[in-house]
């Protein structure tokens, strides 16, 4: 649980222990989600601990025509989840649109619409990027310089 002032406790799905922040930020955006943002001191030395030690480099160059290029030549093509998430905006723009105004339908619509206005637009990278990594023959061979 996060306790902030004026708001509350607020239900925090914690991804790793934080040292005591300096400074908590917190958003709220127009679907009603909270966000918020920490900034903590840390010890660079306790960083390169945790991290594990690998004999491998492998480049990776993000670009438009392709999702992303590896050092060693091979190429993946972008996700589709912009185009896919544009469709989902529409029809449910489509589905406000037809609501009665000050009904609780078109509340419940309003913020279904208000929902594919995160503040993440980059979501789907992560994945994508997780799936080049898993990839086999990923990193493996040694540095190889770029085409």
């Amino acid at each position: 649980m996060l306790v902030l002032p004026k708001i509350g406790e607020i239900k925090v799905r914690w991804s790793r222990t934080l040292p005591s922040p300096s400074t908590v930020t917190v958003i709220r955006d127009a679907a009603g989600r909270f966000y918020a943002s920490f900034v903590v001191e840390s010890d660079p030395v306790a960083d390169l601990e945790r991290m594990p030690d690998t004999e491998v480099d492998c480049g990776i160059d993000l670009g438009l025509t392709h999702f992303a290029v590896l050092s060693d030549g091979r190429k993946t093509d972008g996700p589709k989840f912009l185009r896919r998430a544009e469709k989902k905006l529409k029809k449910a723009q489509r589905a406000l649109f037809r609501k009665q105004r000050g009904s609780a339908n078109r509340a419940k619509a309003r913020i279904k619409v208000a929902q594919f206005g995160d503040p993440h637009p980059n979501e789907g990278l992560g994945e994508s990027l997780q799936r080049v990594r898993a990839e086999p023959g990923f990193g493996k061979g040694g540095t190889t310089p770029a085409p």
